[in-house]
């Protein structure tokens, strides 16, 4: 009987049916095939500035960001070798060294200068050498490359006697990108009999000075790259005895998956690799993740998962701190379409329910999809169910290590144990309520109603919101949106104090919805640091006729059809009905001071008995800003609060009225420089002005990040790293992004969107949300993948105050202080890789080191590159720092 590593556990038979040689097919002349690019690989890349040959020369390409001057870390000695732990390397299938466009796809050429080298891994397994037969290569690349099997050289193609971090040769004049390796024999000898390793190492060549263009800025550019895999097959004459990689296992299977990784409903296990523990990193009082992936060739039945206690020499984290949750497909990540042999479906909520039935999904490829197959190699259709273990690792518990035993079972098979290790470290995170890091994820109410057809504000409605309200406490979520108007651009079609019409002409209100709302908020753990009370939006004035050069024809046509009227408001009649009433303008005061006064003291009343009294701002302005009117309005109808701005320019005052809180899409966009040149601690800025010297003034505004063109599809590490990406740069966090803007309303041709910019007339056209962080669960929203990385990487973002903070107050000195700087700094260029496109081409928004390619690009690369470039370690070292320091000051 099979048993998994370390645990002793049972493991399912069928496991033992992945070694089987269904993982090869026939090709030429009778030969199976046993990997190609559409494998599963253990990849590293090495990142270096492109280099140019000028003369005799060779020079670094003209980079003025320092950062991306630097170079990664290279493989571990011995990387080829077949004993070389690879568990921490990225595991991609496809095209590996990656290609670029707009939208991080694989269409065109690769234009990726960055990658100096690729490093891969391959596995499969011989029962018998010598039925085997020779195996043959083939390969395509740009650079040159080095074949290695079971660590011994194979084959090597346009490298010369180069060592590890030598060039390819260089380009002759005319010569293809592409070159190539055809049929390398090698012999039966080279294979050892179980997992042999395939190991290809691709190395960059030096651009020619012609190569070299110019754009926008006068900067650098490179049109393709010089260093990656394009195309690989290896194939076994005989092929008996030899179980390869490219087809899904018959059988049920169980295999690890990086936390960071996006799992798709195409991924299989590699049969050659063991099992291997379950590593989770964490600090106390946080929440931590870890997850394997379920497969098989048929549908699984009757899944699930439970955790046991995790004991360690200090204690024991009860079974009751770990959740585990089921990951629902349905989602997409940009790029995984086009490393697959057809469209890939990405799993990104996370169901705390097992399915009754994860189904084989059978799919169509489609134009979309780049033709990765090899000859007789088609597209291995399953179903696979990741699993997910998230620790809430408790605020007493004791720092060191902690194991216990994850337990899966399935209809059919024995219950198979994965050794789960949990690692904690002696330094307690803040509740997230206090954290200092700024989060602005915008919720909507209606949303929720929508999807789960139930009625706005009802108590069925109430008992669905507690599962987002409850999801963004746990990220410490700083403001929540208080619609006093109907149709905002957040698609409200509601507001949330209902005005109900006396008699006399007067109105009360209903306060109900909103102090029900605020209510869910503090009871989850969200108080918010602002209430912005959403009164005016781009149909009013100043937004009607303003900034309208950018506007389209529909948006025109809604704000002139809305006319002088003056904010919406919903209106309860006698019989009990809401409908949505013009007031009179807010440049009418005579008229409308008297109806929106009352209503103001209300709400302050209600933001009182509450203690969010002071936290009130008035909202929402934005590249349309409210007129004079409207301003001067507001001064009378609430004196003393200030504005809230969301849009490309940085504001600091409203005709006279302060902004007190700000996102900015490119005048706040200014993120970490290499730690040589500055270090700048955005989580302490406060705004100013735009030409301010001060990097923090007393009465500033809080400024934070719109990521603007930042979408869902865009890889997890964008969403792990935009808190620190702006607290290490020059911003206190980030705002905008969608925690359930879910697609609930249907347009043309069947297709579904959101509520954001529902209405024409409050278009933002690229201000609008386009992110939803949570997912719609079985009774409400529920977490994701990408919603757990965000988490993780605030709590980062904590740990890094923190140091922060007693290195600026010399609390901390001498070694302590500088090898607590060291760990702060080696993350720099890690978070900055991580979310590159690694491109520099004619499109000036796709250079790596220009500040805004981040979050308008999808930096499908640098995710690649982060996956396998140690990430976990990095987080290990950061809470460990943070713990030497609470030491150190006694706390």
């Amino acid at each position: 009987m099979l048993r998994s590593h370390r645990t002793g556990g049972v493991v399912f038979a069928a496991v033992m049916l992945c070694a089987t040689l269904c993982s090869t097919l026939p090709a030429r002349g009778g030969a199976a095939v046993i990997l190609d690019t559409s494998s599963f690989w253990r990849v590293h890349y090495t990142l270096k500035p492109p280099v140019v040959r000028r003369g005799d020369s060779v020079q670094p390409m003209n980079i003025t960001a320092k950062w991306i001057r630097r170079e990664s870390p290279p493989p571990a000695a011995g990387w080829p070798k077949p004993d070389f732990d690879d568990g921490a390397w990225a595991r991609l299938p496809g095209v590996i060294s990656g290609v670029f466009n707009y939208w991080g796809g694989t269409r065109g050429d690769p234009k990726l200068p960055f990658v100096a080298r690729v490093c891969m891994r391959g596995k499969f397994t011989v029962s018998d050498p010598a039925q085997a037969g020779a195996l043959t290569l083939s390969a395509r690349y740009r650079g040159g490359l080095v074949v290695c099997l079971n660590g011994k050289e194979v084959a090597r193609g346009h490298l010369g006697d180069a060592g590890p971090d030598g060039l390819a040769t260089d380009y002759a004049e005319g010569e293809a990108h592409d070159r190539a390796l055809t049929d390398v024999r090698i012999p039966a000898e080279a294979l050892r009999k179980g997992t042999n390793v395939l190991a290809v190492d691709v190395h960059r060549a030096a651009y020619a000075d012609k190569d070299i263009g110019r754009g926008r800025r006068n900067r650098e550019t490179i049109e393709w790259g010089s260093c990656g895999l394009v195309g690989l097959r290896l194939e076994a004459a005989g092929g008996e005895g030899v179980a390869g990689g490219i087809a899904r296992p018959k059988g049920l299977q169980v295999w690890n998956s990086d936390p960071m990784n996006v799992d798709c409903d195409l991924d299989y296990g590699d049969p050659s690799e063991p099992l291997r523990p379950v590593r989770i990193v964490a600090a106390r009082n946080g929440a931590f993740s870890a997850k394997v992936v379920v497969g098989a060739d048929r549908p699984i039945k009757g899944l699930t998962a439970r955790v046991s206690d995790l004991k360690g020499r200090g204690g024991v984290v009860p079974a009751s701190a770990v959740q585990v949750r089921y990951a629902l497909p349905g989602g997409y990540q940009s790029g995984m379409h086009e490393r697959r042999l057809a469209p890939a479906s990405c799993f990104h909520g996370l169901e705390e329910f097992p399915p009754a039935e994860v189904p084989v999904r059978v799919k169509k490829p489609n134009r979309r999809v780049r033709n990765l197959k090899s000859p007789g190699v088609s597209p291995s259709f399953g179903a696979v169910q990741p699993v997910w273990v998230t620790v809430n690792v408790p605020a007493d518990a004791a720092p060191g290590e902690y194991e216990g035993k994850l337990t899966i079972a399935a209809e059919g098979a024995e219950p198979l144990e994965v050794a789960v290790t949990l690692d904690v470290a002696g330094w307690k995170l803040p509740a997230p309520v206090d954290f200092t890091t700024w989060a602005d994820i915008v919720e909507s109410p209606e949303s929720v109603a929508l999807r789960y057809e139930v009625p706005l504000w009802s108590d069925a409605h109430f008992k669905l919101l507690e599962k987002s309200l409850k999801l963004l406490g746990q990220v410490g979520n700083k403001v929540a949106y208080i619609h006093l108007i109907c149709r905002t651009n957040a698609g409200n079609a509601e507001t949330m104090v209902r005005w109900i019409k006396q008699d006399d002409g007067t109105y009360k209100h209903d306060l109900a919805p909103m102090e029900r709302y605020l209510d869910g908020l503090i009871r989850r753990g969200a108080r918010p640091a602002v209430v912005c009370l959403y009164v005016w939006d781009t149909y009013l004035e100043g937004g009607r006729g303003g900034a309208e050069k950018h506007a389209g024809g529909a948006t025109k046509t809604a704000r002139a059809a809305h006319g002088q009227r003056g904010p919406l408001v919903s209106v309860i009649d006698a019989a009990g009905k809401v409908e949505a009433a013009a007031l009179p303008p807010y440049s009418a005061p005579a008229k409308s001071l008297p109806l929106w006064r009352p209503l103001m003291k209300d709400v302050m009343k209600s933001l009182a008995d509450r203690g969010l009294d002071k936290a009130a701002m008035l909202g929402v302005s934005t590249d349309n800003k409210p007129a004079k009117e409207v301003v001067a309005f507001f001064k009378e109808a609430l004196p003393g609060a200030k504005w809230v701005s969301h849009g490309h320019a940085m504001p600091t005052d409203l005709h006279g009225v302060p902004v007190g809180y700000l996102s900015g899409v490119w005048a706040g966009g200014k993120f970490p420089a290499d730690p040589t040149v500055s270090r700048t601690h955005g989580w302490r800025r406060t705004f100013s002005g735009f030409r301010s010297k001060e990097f923090s003034s007393p009465g500033g505004a809080v400024l934070v990040h719109h990521p603007r063109n930042t979408w869902s599809v865009f890889p997890v590490t964008a969403f792990r790293v935009v808190g620190e990406m702006n607290i290490a740069g020059w911003q206190r966090g980030f705002a905008r992004l969608g925690a359930d803007f879910w697609d609930v309303i249907e347009g043309r041709g069947g297709r579904r969107h959101s509520l954001s910019a529902r209405y024409p007339e409050t278009i933002w056209r690229n201000l609008d949300i386009h992110t939803s962080v949570l997912s719609p669960g079985r009774d409400g929203a529920v977490s994701t993948h990408r919603f757990e990385m965000l988490r993780e990487g605030l709590q980062e973002c904590e740990a890094r105050i923190f140091i922060e903070k007693a290195i600026l107050a010399k609390k901390i000195d001498g070694d302590l202080a500088r090898r607590c700087q060291a760990v702060l700094d080696e993350r720099i260029p890690a978070i900055r890789w991580g979310v590159s496109t690694l491109g520099c081409t004619g499109v000036w928004t796709s250079h790596a080191y220009i500040d805004n390619s981040w979050w308008q690009i999808p930096g499908v690369m640098g995710y690649n590159w982060y996956l396998g470039s140690g990430w976990q370690e990095r987080s290990r070292k950061l809470y460990a720092a943070a713990a030497e320091v609470a030491r150190a000051l006694g706390e």
